[in-house]
């Protein structure tokens, strides 16, 4: 599946043309289908107890914000964090995560 086709999957259905409605459609369909926790990679990070290039385990998917679009929960040892999901990189490159997520991240920057 590419990511047009995870896209339209999603939105199928949605007939409000409201952002909110079809990001509550996402993190409703990506809470659903993603299998956690998993492994990720820091890609940016402001706080300074996450390093860049540091594998964390992402355990929870908590909200999607304009701003930021999804976000998740990460442990790093027994400390969580709540970090965008643009801020790091799955790890598993060929897993079904990474194709629903970087859906999700195309289409979140083509319509925040």
């Amino acid at each position: 599946m590419n990511n047009t086709s995870i896209i339209t999957e999603v939105l199928k259905g949605v007939t409000s043309k409201k952002y909110e409605a079809k990001t509550d459609k996402w993190f409703e369909f990506l809470s659903s289908k993603i299998t956690l926790p998993f492994e990720a990679k820091i890609k940016e990070s402001e706080n300074h107890e996450l390093q860049i290039g540091e594998i964390i385990k992402v355990t929870k998917i908590t909200d999607i914000v304009d701003m930021y679009g999804l976000l998740v929960e990460i442990k790093k040892g027994r400390k969580k964090f709540i970090l965008p999901i643009c801020d790091i990189e799955i790890v598993e490159k060929n897993s079904e995560n990474y194709k629903l997520f970087d859906a999700f991240l195309e289409w979140w920057e083509e319509n925040r």
